[in-house]
């Protein structure tokens, strides 16, 4: 791997870290088993760490955009892939509240495409 391509992947997965503690705080109450694949909650940790990694300020640094997983882009929604979907989402959510209202959101979201999900 070229070292653009290592660090899009370290921050990735430093993302994921980010996520799930905002998860926990959120969602005080959730099962650890469901922070991996194929929970719906794990999709969705997927699906948003290129959101988060698109950000100016971390391009910056990256320089380089994560594409996310693929199967989640064959997944459609409004003429959309999943990915695109939850970045609008996200795009026109208000960011003076705390990223855990997004989780909400999201997850409501998310819960509507559980079938797709599950047949990646």
């Amino acid at each position: 791997y070229k070292i653009d391509s290592i660090l899009v992947i370290i921050a990735h997965e430093i993302t994921h870290f980010y996520y799930f503690d905002k998860w926990k705080k959120t969602f005080p109450n959730s099962d650890p088993k469901t922070f991996e694949g194929p929970h719906i909650i794990w999709h969705l940790s997927e699906i948003i760490a290129p959101i988060i990694l698109a950000n100016p300020k971390i391009q910056k640094l990256l320089n380089k955009l994560d594409t996310g997983y693929k199967e989640h882009g064959k997944i459609k929604i409004n003429k959309r892939n999943i990915i695109e979907h939850f970045d609008l989402l996200y795009k026109n959510f208000d960011k003076k509240k705390d990223f855990g209202e997004f989780l909400k959101e999201a997850y409501k979201e998310i819960m509507e495409y559980k079938k797709e999900l599950n047949e990646i």
